[in-house]
C-alpha cells in the first residue's frame, strides 16, 4: 500500500464517519428530503451500516506503523503522539469558548472535567476523541505488539485476536450504556483490547506485503477494473442489509483489499482522487472538528437545509477549512517549542 493510498482511505473514512454522525438516526433522516426509504428505513439512514470509520484507521495504522517499525524510523513515536494531543488540546481550547458564547451551550468544567477531557478519558465535550486515547495507547505499545506479530504466524495470532475483540464488542453492546462508558479506567482498556484485531492485520498486511500480492495478482489475472469496483459495491451493500458488527472488522479489510486493487488515476483532473487524498490530509483534525460544527456552532441551521447532500458537503468543507487553519496555528505553536522540532 502506497502513501497516497492510505490518504485515500483515511479520506474515505472521514467522510464515512461524518455522513453517519449526521445521519445514522432514520428519526432526523426522515425529517430531510431522503432519496428512497427501503423496509420503512431513509437510505441516508441504511447506508450508514457500512461506514463505521474507526477500524478503517486502525487498519491503515497499524500498516503504516509496522513499516516505520520494520524500517526503524519509529524512534520518536512518543513525540508524534504528543503533538497529536497538542493539536487536540488547540482544538478544545478554540472551539469550546466559542461553543459557549456563540452555541449558548454549557459544559460541566470540573478540574476531574477538564482532566478527563483533555487527557482523552471521558470526551464529553468533543465525544468523536474517545477514540485518541486508545489508539495512542495502541501506538505506543506497538513495538511489543509487532515483537509478537514477528515471532507469532498470523494464521495462530489473527483468530485469536478476533476472539478476543468480538468478546470485547459484546462486552460494549451488553453493559456499555449502562456499566463501562461511564468508567473510563474500565472502558480504555476494553477498546484497546478490541482494537487489536484490525491494527495487528494492518502489521500484518505491511509484513507479508499482502495488498501489493493482490494488485499483481489483479494485474496478472488481467481482472478489468469494473470487476473489482462492482465487488466493492456489492460488499458495501451486503453490508448495509446485513447489518451486524460481529462482522465489521472482516467488511474493513475485505473493503480495503478490494480497494487497493484500483488503479490510480494521477491526472490532475481527477477530482475524486484529489479530494480523497486532500481530505486524508486533514482527516484527523476534521475528525476532531466536525462535531462542534454540526452539533453545537450550527445545529439549529445544518438540518434545516434539508438536503442531505448539502448538509453533508457543508459539514466537510467547514470541518476542511477550520482543520486547515487549526493546522497552521500548531505547526506555528510547535515550532517553537525546541523539544518537538
Amino acid at each position: 500500500m502506497t502513501k497516497q493510498q492510505t490518504q485515500f482511505i483515511k479520506g474515505i473514512a472521514l467522510l464515512f464517519m461524518v455522513w453517519g454522525h449526521l445521519f445514522a438516526s432514520p428519526e432526523i433522516t426522515n425529517k430531510l428530503q431522503s432519496l428512497i426509504s427501503i423496509g420503512g428505513i431513509p437510505f441516508e439512514s441504511l447506508i450508514c451500516r457500512g461506514m463505521g470509520p474507526v477500524d478503517f484507521f486502525l487498519v491503515v495504522g497499524g500498516y503504516g506503523l509496522f513499516y516505520l517499525y520494520r524500517k526503524g524510523d519509529d524512534k520518536y513515536f512518543f513525540l508524534r503522539i504528543f503533538k497529536l494531543y497538542i493539536h487536540y488540546w488547540i482544538i478544545l481550547i478554540f472551539f469550546v469558548p466559542l461553543v459557549i458564547i456563540i452555541g449558548h451551550k454549557t459544559f460541566v468544567l470540573s478540574f476531574l472535567q477538564i482532566f478527563y477531557e483533555f487527557t482523552g478519558l471521558h470526551a464529553s465535550w468533543d465525544p468523536p476523541a474517545w477514540f485518541l486515547l486508545p489508539y495512542s495507547l495502541l501506538s505506543l505499545s506497538h513495538k511489543k505488539i509487532f515483537y509478537l506479530v514477528d515471532k507469532i504466524n498470523w494464521k495462530f495470532a489473527m483468530p485469536i485476536l478476533y476472539v478476543l475483540s468480538f468478546l470485547m464488542a459484546v462486552l460494549l453492546h451488553l453493559y456499555g450504556s449502562t456499566v463501562i462508558n461511564s468508567n473510563p479506567l474500565l472502558s480504555t482498556p476494553i477498546v484497546f483490547v478490541e482494537f487489536l484485531f484490525p491494527f495487528s492485520f494492518g502489521a500484518y498486511a505491511c509484513k507479508y506485503d499482502i495488498f501489493t500480492k493482490l494488485k499483481d495478482f489483479i494485474i496478472n489475472r488481467k481482472i478489468h477494473t469494473l470487476y473489482v469496483v462492482l465487488s466493492l459495491i456489492v460488499l458495501f451493500a451486503f453490508r448495509c442489509f446485513f447489518n451486524t458488527s460481529a462482522g465489521h472488522s472482516l467488511y474493513v479489510i475485505l473493503f480495503i483489499c478490494l480497494f487497493v486493487m484500483i488503479p490510480i488515476n494521477n491526472s490532475k483532473t481527477n477530482y475524486l482522487w484529489i479530494i480523497l487524498e486532500k481530505i486524508g490530509k486533514q482527516s484527523m483534525g476534521m475528525w476532531l472538528i466536525h462535531f462542534f460544527i454540526y452539533a453545537y456552532l450550527f445545529d439549529g441551521v445544518i438540518y434545516n437545509l434539508k438536503s442531505p447532500m448539502i448538509i453533508f458537503v457543508s459539514v466537510v468543507s467547514i470541518s476542511y477549512a477550520c482543520s486547515l487553519a487549526i493546522n497552521v496555528l500548531t505547526n506555528i505553536i510547535i515550532s517553537k517549542v525546541r523539544f518537538l522540532k
